[in-house]
């Protein structure tokens, strides 16, 4: 009796789960960095301190901008004041018929160009208001935060280096967000990526510590497929928790992926169900010879999982303890054996 498994065995490498590319949203010099590489981050600690002192003028600079734009706007509200007691002063007059039309006309005109001056006096003051939130908002970004928890894997920034931002900004911190739960990415044949679906349990190990066996989950099938000198593998994604953090980003795992597993039973060398006697035609129903008081019989056979050298099987005329022939001695007649194996299985 046998334990067989039926598994796909692949190559891949063990990642983080998530992997957060952390860059400046300013151009300027590094003045410090406080995160170094593995130190554990909250999300809004700051990694590193762009050079502030520009920017502090330029807070500066703005804050004085909205005190002009507030004087021009008091300025413009007592001439807006001025010209409507004096509009009001001349329709009064008009209205005695002590006052031209023309007068009237004019103080109206001045008025409404009061009325306009305040309005946009507003709005530069809005403006400037808007140009110091955007200062002091780029005074708060020099200090370049975490957007999430995790641990620094990668720095890529020193003390006065200049950053500058762009279309291709640089990256200066990679974050690895929970090094507790990996993920192991395989490449899989398409040969073979029929047999592979979500749930399937995978066994790996990684070279660090070659008699450790970690275990894994099959959690996604990338669609997009990889081609390297026209052989064509599929990526497949399997959940790998990592409680001791023994697992480290970028470690070369050696993986099956278990397709079947059945518990004890039957089985026979794969060997004895593809041998065919001489005069024995190919194809047909699957099926072992059995060597019994010197004669070779054939037993129909059911298949079942299979891990390359046995595969079970189920038949009513199969015992534990049958020899089954995997082939032929050199010059052997058509129903002498090379080799028999006793029906054995995997433990």
């Amino acid at each position: 009796m046998r334990r067989i498994v039926d598994r796909i065995e692949v190559t891949g490498t063990v990642r983080p789960v998530a992997l957060v590319n952390v860059s400046s949203e300013l151009s300027g010099q590094i003045k410090e960095f406080r995160a170094d590489f593995n130190d554990e981050v909250r999300r809004d600690d700051v990694l590193a301190l762009i050079d502030p002192r520009l920017f502090e003028i330029a807070v500066e600079q703005a804050q004085a901008q909205v005190g002009v734009a507030e004087s021009d706007v008091l300025k413009a509200e007592v001439s807006l004041r001025d010209a409507e007691e004096e509009f009001e002063r001349k329709k009064s007059l008009a209205a005695r018929g002590t006052g031209s039309q023309v007068d009237l006309s004019k103080a109206e005109a001045a008025r409404d160009l009061a009325e306009a001056q305040r309005q946009d006096a507003g709005y530069a003051l809005a403006s400037a208001e808007a140009g110091l939130k955007k200062a002091k908002s780029d005074l708060e970004r020099t200090g370049i935060r975490s957007p999430v928890d995790g641990t620094v894997i990668h720095r890529n920034i020193e003390v006065g280096q200049t950053v500058t931002v762009g279309l291709d900004a640089p990256v200066l911190y990679t974050i690895a967000q929970d090094l507790r739960e990996m993920q192991v990415n395989v490449s899989v044949p398409e040969a073979e990526i029929g047999r592979i679906h979500p749930g399937l349990r995978m066994e790996f190990t990684v070279d660090a510590y070659p008699g450790q066996l970690f275990q894994g989950k099959v959690l996604q099938i990338r669609l997009q497929p990889q081609t390297t000198q026209n052989v064509v593998t599929y990526t497949v994604i399997a959940a790998a928790p990592n409680p001791d953090l023994s697992l480290l980003p970028g470690m070369t795992a050696t993986a099956r992926i278990i397709v079947d597993e059945t518990g004890t039973t039957l089985a026979v060398p794969t060997a004895a169900l593809r041998f065919r006697l001489p005069n024995e035609p190919r194809g047909g129903e699957n099926r072992v010879l059995v060597a019994r008081g010197g004669q070779v019989t054939a037993v129909p056979v059911k298949l079942g999982a299979s891990d390359g050298g046995f595969t079970a099987v189920t038949a009513e005329g199969l015992s534990p303890g049958d020899i089954v022939i995997t082939g032929l001695a050199a010059g052997a007649s058509q129903g002498g054996a090379q080799d028999g194996r006793r029906l054995i299985g995997i433990f």
